[in-house]
């Protein structure tokens, strides 16, 4: 068993049938590695300048992520570094976070290996699948082994992990539904706008690393949910660096509450602060949420204006 943070991957992708993967996800690699020079700026690196690892991670082809079905789309690339601007012909995708359990197989044993996993060692663990099954190539491994990646979550156990653009869909309807909950509006207000706009503003910023989200799930249902928002603004005598975050859209659905899982999300959110050199983290509180706020460490201010219009 491996956890492994979210990470991005960049490669090139293909749709095709899943029962006849072998044969075009074959060629989808040798595409990759015949043009692997456009993109070896990026690729996280060795010592020895070899690749860290080649990745290769098939999803539905509406790219949720989920478990593949009849047709699935297929990314075939290395683990790399966000390129700032998109590559012509290139995709990436930043892969969640997980806890996976980890086997070795080969091309012959594939087909056993991954339904041993998947119909015997799983629900004997009581494990649920909870997104794509990854396949990585070491390239200091040997050629005919790679690794298969089933990204696992006890049953009854909530999972916390970092938000992808993968999770966009889902972390808009939850945003939906806190705006009205928060704001006290019916059904029949129309929110669309909010929810397109809101949509380039998660994908920007989780591209540019601007804005961060943690999700908690209970069997893939997201139960949970806070973001974190990056900016810089004049250096000041208490704040030298001028880094700042605001804490955004803390949420947890009603059934779940008084179990600990906002705060395990806020100290998620806080400690990303930390790590990045942010000394200064604010929030806006509605008045129910106060007191939970001021347990976990944030003090009311009096000093803030506002000029609305």
């Amino acid at each position: 068993m491996k956890t492994k943070q979210s990470f991005f991957l960049l490669g090139k992708e293909k749709m095709g049938d899943c029962s006849k993967a072998g044969e075009w996800i074959a060629e989808l690699w040798r595409e990759v590695n015949q043009s692997v020079e456009e993109i070896a700026p990026f690729i996280i690196q060795e010592r020895d300048n070899l690749p860290i690892a080649g990745w290769g991670l098939m999803g539905n082809a509406d790219k949720s992520f989920l478990p593949s079905q009849k047709e699935g789309v297929y990314l075939a690339g290395y683990e790399s570094l966000c390129p700032k601007e998109p590559l012509e012909g290139w995709t990436i995708y930043e892969v969640p976070g997980y806890k996976y359990a980890v086997v070795t197989c080969t091309a012959d044993t594939y087909e056993a290996v991954f339904k041993e996993v998947l119909y015997e060692y799983m629900p004997e663990k009581g494990y649920n699948l909870i997104g794509p099954v990854l396949e990585c190539y070491d390239p200091r491994g040997k050629a005919e082994e790679f690794e298969l990646y089933f990204p696992v979550q006890k049953t009854g156990e909530v999972h916390y992990a970092k938000a992808t653009a993968a999770d966009l869909d889902e972390i808009l309807d939850v945003r939906l539904k806190v705006l009205r909950e928060v704001n006290h509006l019916p059904e029949d207000i129309d929110l669309q706008s909010v929810k397109e706009n809101s949509y380039g503003y998660f994908s920007e910023g989780f591209l540019k690393g601007a804005f961060v989200m943690y999700l908690a799930r209970l069997n893939t249902k997201i139960i949970g949910i806070g973001g974190i928002s990056f900016y810089t603004v004049m250096p000041t005598y208490h704040n030298p660096t001028g880094k700042k975050a605001y804490i955004m859209n803390m949420y947890t659905e009603k059934a779940y509450r008084g179990r600990g899982i906002g705060r395990s999300i806020l100290e998620m959110l806080i400690e990303e602060a930390k790590r990045r050199g942010v000394f200064e983290v604010t929030l806006e509180a509605v008045k129910d949420a106060k007191p939970f706020y001021q347990m976990c460490g944030f003090e009311t201010m009096n000093q803030e204006m506002r000029y609305l219009w």
